[in-house]
């Protein structure tokens, strides 16, 4: 009876070991899953090698719990203390399903589009039950705990829908929702176990205990303890890292939050269209209290096209948009779009930049930059924007345009004698007179230095906007005429034109004409009014085409020189040549020179044609064998803009010609300008032994005192004296005169343009040293030997 009782008492110990271990097989198992869900979550929320290191940690956590599992399992069923396990094949089995399960992790991570959740199932079922068959036959002995192949294949399909559908569930959800996995998992896990697991009979159990075992041969309750142990440890290292890893981000939001209000930008997470947070800045300047949010298309309507781009956050951009703020205030913002993880899901950040200020600045700018900070007045780009607008309106009603150009007479020159605050104070008193007698439509503009313009649309009669240009003249002269004491007494030069609206033009082409107009005033003297002049436009623009045209001859070598011969009237010999520059056009032909030397002098090319005729003339005297003379013009402008000095000792060296064989012939316009620098020059040159000529005598009106200043070696009558001085009695006395000054300061005196054998005798009888003109010679591009009297 006594040992009945014992007996049942034993059976009800064991049915409670077994229940207790049961259970504590499926806490493990639920457990693990559960870490190992969440670590695969935090797996798929990374990249690269932490993805791989979050994922194998995962697969480790999960394998422990699955074999600890199976061992609970094993002492549940088998509830046999003393049972022996091969140490070998149970570590076998603990590998494999770590790395089995790290298998199935890394196709479900490495794929996430793609459908493979079978693929991942039946991996975590081959994990699973692969460990636990392995664990089974580990068992010394336990063959009776081996499943029949049916229990085994029904055992793999429990686990397999298990596994799959728990595989779905977490592909399907998103975020933390995704731990729900683990319940099918978890049923997967337990129903492969207890449906492969059978209870064995009392005969195999006395077996599986008498069976010798091996030497490295485990129990079944170390075995439990082992793997329960390595479980919980592994539980109690992702507990610790899930701690810190939410700790970190905890602080890491708070760092975030804190930087996100010091920020002087306001800052917004967006999350498909609706503002889910926002920082104190874009409250502040939404207007926004701290419970307000919404829509993003009601606080930025300007950006609702644009919205999928917004809300998706693709790639980063800026916006230059409007907010609206409390009461409906539009504010002008710059909004950066960005994408980035925010509490574990992919949001859009706006940064929203207020643009108050610089739109203030801006139009600041915009102001200054479209006025005269001297005048007040507006300036070329306002002038050239209005005048756009003044053509246009002109167009539609068939009125006129004016442009008018002003510019102050001497305006350098009274900067130079009164200083830059009277040459202002004169800029001012201008534009405050143009202001005055504009109309009230019209623009007034200071476009450069001194110069000045008024535009306006005017009635369509020309006449009418003739008068509008007169009264604008009258206003300068009048303002002119009442200057303050202290204020210079100057005038303007006025240059105008007018188009009428259905002449249609550009505003450039509209300056254009006003510009050539004014050109034209300023040549024509001070205080001058000119309208636009077509014939005049073209011949400006004739000449600046030979500027073009020259340079390309001067290259192209089309320039040459012919010599015309110079007569002593004593022996009537030929004793020089004068070097003429000649321009042979390819399509044009013979080019005049009096038609591309002032284009030369204009354009700055005159330095370069005049070291190419000094050059030239002396190789080709040097080439004579005699000791006749050559003799070169020389402009005023190769004062300026060469050293004429060196280019004459240059090309006295290089050809090797005697100094005393070259003259050069200068004008009186020398003088004018650099006088005593010029007058220097000469004299070094004339030092050298070249000769120096003073041409076309006479027509100056202070030649006299140059030659009183300077020792000329010639002096040339200028031809004008010549041609008349058999028909005029003044020219006659004029050369008379000349001739006789000649005589008296030992200067010879050439006479050119002598033209016919009346002329050629009444200068011989009056011993005039030297002779030249078509009647002596023609030029020719070669020199001549001797002289015959032409009959």
């Amino acid at each position: 009876m006594a040992g009945a009782r014992a007996e049942s008492a034993l059976n009800a110990t064991a049915l409670i070991l077994s229940l207790g271990a049961v259970v504590c097989a499926l806490c493990v198992c639920v457990l693990s899953m559960l870490l190992a869900s969440q670590q695969l979550r935090l797996a798929l929320m990374s990249r690269g090698r932490e993805r791989a290191r979050k994922s194998f940690f995962s697969a480790v956590t999960a394998g422990s719990g699955v074999w600890a599992t199976h061992f609970l399992a094993m002492l549940g069923c088998v509830g046999v203390m003393g049972v022996k396990f091969d140490l070998t094949l149970t570590v076998v089995s603990a590998v494999f399903v770590v790395l089995a399960l790290a298998a199935a992790w890394r196709v479900e991570l490495r794929a996430p589009r793609q459908s493979l959740s079978p693929v991942s199932g039946l991996l975590m079922t081959v994990a699973v039950g692969g460990m636990h068959f392995v664990g089974l036959l580990a068992g010394q002995g336990a063959i009776s705990c081996v499943p029949s192949p049916q229990r085994g294949v029904a055992a793999l399909v429990v686990g397999f829908v298990g596994f799959y559908l728990g595989v779905i569930m977490f592909r399907r959800r998103k975020g933390a929702t995704r731990l729900l996995s683990t319940l099918p998992w978890v049923l997967g896990v337990l129903g492969l176990h207890f449906t492969a697991l059978s209870s064995p009979s009392l005969s195999a159990m006395e077996m599986m205990r008498d069976a010798p075992p091996s030497k490295d041969a485990v129990s079944l309750i170390y075995m439990v303890g082992v793997g329960t142990f390595l479980f919980l440890l592994l539980a109690f290292w992702s507990g610790v890292r899930e701690y810190r890893r939410k700790r970190d981000i905890a602080d890491e939001h708070a760092r975030a939050h804190e930087f996100a209000e010091a920020t002087v930008e306001g800052l917004l997470i967006v999350d498909e269209g609706r503002i889910v947070d926002a920082n104190s800045a874009f409250r502040r300047l939404a207007g926004w209290s701290k419970s307000t949010a919404g829509q993003l298309a009601d606080s930025f309507p300007d950006l609702t096209l644009d919205n999928a781009l917004v809300a998706s956050g693709e790639r980063d951009r800026s916006y230059e948009t409007n907010l609206v703020g409390e009461g409906n205030r539009r504010i002008p913002v710059e909004v950066f779009v960005r994408s980035v993880t925010w509490r574990g899901k992919r949001r859009t950040v706006l940064a929203v930049l207020d643009l108050r200020a610089r739109k203030a600045a801006e139009e600041r700018v915009r102001s200054v930059s479209s006025q005269d900070l001297l005048t007040g007045l507006a300036n070329r780009g306002a002038l050239v924007a209005r005048l756009r607008d003044f053509l246009l309106t002109a167009r539609e009603k068939g009125a006129c345009v004016i442009l008018l150009l002003a510019d102050v007479d001497r305006f350098k020159a009274i900067n130079e004698a009164q200083g830059y605050a009277v040459g202002d104070a004169v800029l001012r008193q201008v534009g405050r007179a143009l202001d005055r007698a504009a109309p009230p439509s019209a623009l007034v503009a200071r476009v450069s230095g001194d110069e000045f313009a008024v535009a306006c649309v005017a009635p369509p009669d020309e006449a009418a906007a003739e008068e509008v240009v007169a009264s604008i003249a009258r206003a300068l002269r009048d303002e002119f005429a009442a200057a303050r004491e202290g204020m210079p007494i100057t005038s303007t030069c006025i240059g105008y034109a007018i188009v009428n609206g259905v002449d249609w033009t550009s505003e450039s082409a509209m300056l254009h004409h006003a510009a050539i107009a004014l050109l034209q005033a300023k040549m024509s003297g001070k205080g001058s009014i000119k309208a636009y002049d077509n014939n005049f436009d073209l011949t400006l623009q004739k000449r600046a085409k030979m500027e073009g045209e020259l340079r390309l001859a001067l290259e192209r070598r089309e320039l040459f020189l012919e010599y015309q011969p110079i007569l002593e009237s004593a022996t009537k010999k030929v004793t020089g040549y004068e070097a003429l520059v000649r321009w042979m056009h390819p399509i044009r032909g013979r080019v005049p020179p009096d038609e591309f030397i002032g284009v030369a002098e204009e354009y700055g090319l005159i330095g370069d044609l005049g070291r190419w005729v000094i050059d030239t003339a002396c190789a080709e005297a040097a080439s004579w064998g005699n000791d006749m003379n050559i003799s070169v013009n020389v402009s005023p402008i190769q004062f300026q803009t060469s050293d004429i000095e060196s280019v004459i000792g240059r090309a006295l060296r290089q050809t090797r010609l005697r100094a005393s064989r070259l003259n050069i012939e200068i004008t009186e316009s020398t003088f004018l300008q650099q006088g005593e620098e010029n007058i220097e020059i000469l004299r070094r040159v004339h030092a050298a032994g070249v000769g120096i000529v003073m041409d076309d005598f006479g027509t100056g009106y202070s030649s006299l005192s140059y030659l009183r200043r300077f020792p000329f070696d010639k002096v040339k009558i200028d031809r004008s004296f010549i041609r008349d001085m058999l028909t005029n009695n003044q020219a006659a006395a004029i050369v008379d005169a000349v001739l006789s000054l000649g005589r008296g300061l030992g200067v010879d005196i050439v006479a050119e343009g002598i033209e016919t054998h009346e002329q050629f005798d009444y200068l011989a009888e009056r011993a005039c040293s030297l002779m030249q003109g078509y009647y002596i010679g023609r030029p020719a591009p070669k020199v001549l030997k001797a002289f015959e009297m032409a009959l």
